[in-house]
């Protein structure tokens, strides 16, 4: 007499399976069955067959999305305590538009593009103690001066200016909230185009908008967020 095998729900064997919903949190089902030897008469028996143990509901599940910590979306606190030393020194750059080919310049505390030369740039190298950040953690200064670009959050607008900061606090480690408003993550593209992106205000970018003005904007990677580093006679790395 010919068998079939039945796969029932039961406390016997388990089996963990893994799902992703829509939201993409991840769900943890555990699944418990056993195996019935049921005869082919048994199975043709009013076109179904009632099983011998009743079927139970799924049970154990661990939902993932239950357990979320959502933490504030201004601040990456994971980022605060990766911000290491500064490991190294770049000066005496231009930084060029690469959308309107004019050069960032700064004018009462307030960062804009000209048609000349006139600002020269230091970028100052911190340690990143994690491999998956979206670019290097780099401070960026006027050369020769305190003033630094700088990212805040005013009345929940993020803007960028110009401040002055102590530059000898970058050779600490530290994860302070001034610290890292002057931290932009530097990334670079297969043809060398630079991007900046907050630290503190993670997927806002330094954009050139309309006329000569130069802000934080959140948005997709348009050619608005592309700069071009040029060296000068006398650019010189200093490491750390």
């Amino acid at each position: 007499m010919a068998a079939e095998i039945v796969h029932q729900l039961s406390p016997g064997k388990t089996e963990e399976h893994e799902s992703e919903d829509t939201c993409g949190m991840k769900r943890k089902m555990i699944v418990r069955f056993t195996l019935t030897m049921l005869s082919e008469e048994n199975v043709e028996l009013d076109g179904h067959q009632e099983l011998s143990h009743p079927q139970p509901e799924l049970e154990d599940i661990e939902d993932i999305f239950n357990e979320t910590v959502v933490m504030p979306v201004q601040a990456d606190f994971a980022f605060i305590s990766a911000v290491g030393r500064m490991i190294k020194e770049h000066d005496n750059l231009f930084l060029k538009s690469h959308q309107k080919c004019k050069y960032i310049t700064s004018e009462r505390n307030q960062i804009h593009l000209a048609d000349t030369m006139s600002a020269k740039i230091t970028i100052f190298q911190c340690m990143a103690t994690k491999d998956t950040e979206p670019g290097v953690p780099v401070v960026l200064n006027f050369t020769d001066t305190d003033n630094f670009f700088c990212c805040t959050n005013e009345g929940g607008e993020i803007n960028l200016k110009v401040t002055r900061y102590d530059k000898t606090k970058l050779h600490i480690s530290g994860d302070d909230q001034e610290k890292l408003a002057h931290v932009f993550y530097m990334s670079r593209t297969p043809d060398g185009l630079r991007h900046f992106e907050s630290a503190l205000h993670r997927g806002w970018f330094i954009h050139t908008v309309e006329g000569n003005a130069v802000k934080m904007q959140r948005g997709k990677l348009t050619s608005s967020i592309c700069f071009v580093l040029i060296e000068t006679d006398t650019t010189k790395i200093v490491q750390y």
